[in-house]
């Protein structure tokens, strides 16, 4: 049999996403290897080649996302949003 080697991620809503995390998020950064795509962004949950000022908030999910064996954080428009979780409001 094959070995197949499949990946985790950790999917949450954009809510859980700074609106200054969003705006850096559009930046290109050889640190971070960051797809945006239509209803959000899809992030390598390794934090440490992080290279701009990243909030707290995204620096606590993604390690929530190593923590939990993923390697990769979902944040998707559509994504759960998890009550223990701090939420924002996107100006």
């Amino acid at each position: 049999m094959a070995n197949w080697e499949i990946n985790r991620e950790l999917v949450l809503s954009t809510a859980h996403l700074p609106d200054s995390d969003r705006l850096l998020l559009g930046l290109d950064d050889p640190g971070t290897l960051v797809m945006p795509y239509t209803h959000g962004w899809r992030i390598y949950a390794e934090t440490s080649g992080l290279t701009r000022p990243y909030s707290g908030t995204l620096v606590r999910l993604l390690q929530l996302a190593v923590d939990l064996d993923c390697k990769w954080l979902v944040l998707d428009c559509d994504g759960p949003v998890m009550e223990e979780l701090e939420t924002f409001e996107w100006r």
